[in-house]
């Protein structure tokens, strides 16, 4: 009985040697697919250089199957779709006019025309770098449902923008969202922009219209929720055009502190503390200048505004590659935190109003 055993054990393992090497010789060179097909998501209203860019940075990515989404307005004139197929250089162009629409409402309908289990997000102000899927994909294990990495200030951007940069990629400027613009180490994070997302589909996700620039911290979270990771890395690079100095630059930083407001009177499980700091620092400013027209100011009270003095100086030179570009820093800093702070101020009521419905 035990030769019988020993028999039919060697008979088995014969048998399976031969079907792995005759019948299957590739077969320990198969893997899993490791670079799927990514379509790639631009959403814009009208076509301009920046979107041409955009779509001649994702013709040159050192990927190998990639498909581009182009979502106007209106439909782009035919000379201007010749244009895109001719500049992505062979990789598939998909030109779906949406309607006037927020990015998330231009995302999904991307979205739900392509069944790709993985799509790549992008701003039309923004290119790749080439290569930003290749390390994306390199990320994109089993338990990870977002790739993210920095976008980064073009270096060839006119001064208006660069001043723009050195804000964002200032912890002083953007908090602890710095990251967003200045390359840190990998690691897991909460929330990133969609500027620079690479996304695994998951059924029925999809962004949240009702929000214009707040859409992504919404599907950060949604996708957390849903048990995934979301991984920075410094590898997964695009370049992001800046709003112009100061106008644009304020405005969006507005933007940015209204929705952050809105959401914290909300309630939303990713509110800090620290988005609040420069509504604080802003009602602080305004209280120092009317207390200044009343009565002497003590020194004691101008403590914060000197350590704030001092904060922005240093953060100025340290992240100006010109003098030049280092003193127009001194007024970046404070026209970002005024901006946010108001925007902020301004969203707490609309938070508390759509909480009470």
């Amino acid at each position: 009985m035990i030769f019988k055993a020993i028999t039919i054990q060697f008979m088995i393992k014969i048998q399976r040697l031969f079907v792995h090497e005759m019948l299957m010789p590739n077969a320990e060179e198969k893997k899993p697919d490791a670079q799927p097909m990514i379509p790639i998501i631009v959403p814009f209203p009208t076509w301009d250089d920046w979107v041409a860019e955009c779509i001649a940075g994702c013709a040159e990515l050192d990927y190998p199957d990639v498909e581009i989404y182009l979502l106007p307005d209106e439909p782009l004139p035919t000379d201007r779709a010749e244009e895109a197929r001719r500049l992505a250089k062979g990789r598939a162009v998909h030109i779906l006019p949406t309607g006037r629409g927020n990015p998330a409402q231009k995302r999904n309908v991307a979205l739900r025309a392509s069944s790709a289990p993985w799509a790549a997000l992008i701003d039309a102000d923004a290119f790749p770098r080439a290569d930003w899927l290749k390390n994306a994909t390199a990320e994109a294990t089993e338990e990870v449902g977002i790739v993210a990495g920095p976008n980064i200030t073009p270096p060839n951007d006119p001064l208006s923008r660069q001043i723009s940069g050195l804000v964002m990629r200032s912890a002083l400027g953007f908090g602890a969202g710095y990251i967003r613009h200045y390359p840190v180490a990998r690691h897991e994070i909460e929330e990133m922009p969609t500027c620079n997302m690479i996304i695994r589909r998951l059924p029925d996700l999809f962004f949240r219209e009702e929000f214009a620039t707040a859409e992504d911290m919404m599907y950060c979270r949604d996708t957390r929720e849903r048990g995934y990771k979301i991984i920075y890395s410094p590898e997964v690079v695009v370049f992001h055009h800046r709003r112009t100095f100061p106008i644009q630059f304020a405005r969006q930083f507005f933007f940015y502190g209204r929705d952050k407001g809105r959401l914290t009177a909300r309630g939303h499980s990713s509110a800090r503390l620290g988005h609040a700091m420069p509504a604080g620092l802003l009602l602080y400013a305004i209280a120092t200048l009317v207390f200044a027209l009343i009565h002497p100011l003590p020194l004691w009270w101008l403590l914060p505004a000197a350590v704030y003095a001092v904060a922005v100086v240093v953060e100025s030179v340290r992240h100006a590659h010109t003098p030049l570009l280092a003193l127009c820093g001194l007024l970046g800093f404070p026209v970002a935190h005024a901006s946010y702070g108001y925007g902020y101020l301004r969203g707490l009521p609309i938070g508390w109003r759509e909480r009470k419905q």
